[in-house]
């Protein structure tokens, strides 16, 4: 998070970039938390496609030379830069070029485990890619957390095989709420 110091070993950040367009000229792209970092392109989308390109290349480059690579600055802090005057901003997203993997031990249902499967091998994908991916869109909000899929009630990922879970108390596949958790029946007549 900004203000946290500079980054070094794994990450993954998303930088504002400044989009610019003059007369007769192609649209330019700058990064205010890496000075001396632009791109260019005929068209919004190469300018974009480029500028990933570009910043990418120049955390490779700053890497390479022991540099720290600076954290995100918040949008309300740059707002204000005259840079920033008539510029289109919009994020770049980064990660380490050399990440470190490390792996993970987890608990998952054997019915949900087979469909996780079945989804990661149809996209020709392994499954700590999947999972890895998946968690990842969550966590920056390209993913509504609980989101409920077209035609699957119950979590994101559906109900097959396990219950859901909610704050106090406890559903069924069918989604019948049961009592609160804690919460002891009372018998009839008492």
């Amino acid at each position: 998070m900004a203000g946290e110091g500079p980054r070094r070993g794994v990450w993954m950040a998303t930088y504002i970039a400044w989009l610019h367009k003059e007369e007769r000229s192609e649209y330019g792209v700058s990064f205010p938390d890496f000075p001396g970092c632009v791109a260019a392109g005929s068209t919004l989308e190469e300018a974009r496609k480029l500028a990933a390109e570009a910043l990418e290349f120049h955390i490779q480059g700053m890497i390479e030379d022991g540099e720290a690579v600076p954290e995100p600055s918040l949008l309300d802090a740059v707002a204000e830069r005259p840079e920033a005057k008539d510029a289109i901003v919009f994020l770049v997203s980064v990660s380490d070029p050399e990440p470190t993997y490390v792996r993970v031990n987890v608990t998952v249902p054997g019915v949900a485990l087979r469909e996780i499967d079945r989804f990661a091998e149809d996209r020709g994908i392994s499954r700590s890619q999947l999972f890895t991916e998946s968690a990842l869109a969550v966590a920056q909000g390209r993913v509504a957390r609980g989101r409920h899929l077209p035609g699957r009630e119950g979590s994101l990922h559906g109900n097959r095989g396990w219950p859901l879970k909610e704050k106090g108390s406890t559903a069924t596949r069918t989604g019948k709420q049961l009592a609160p958790r804690g919460h002891k029946k009372r018998k009839k007549g008492k």
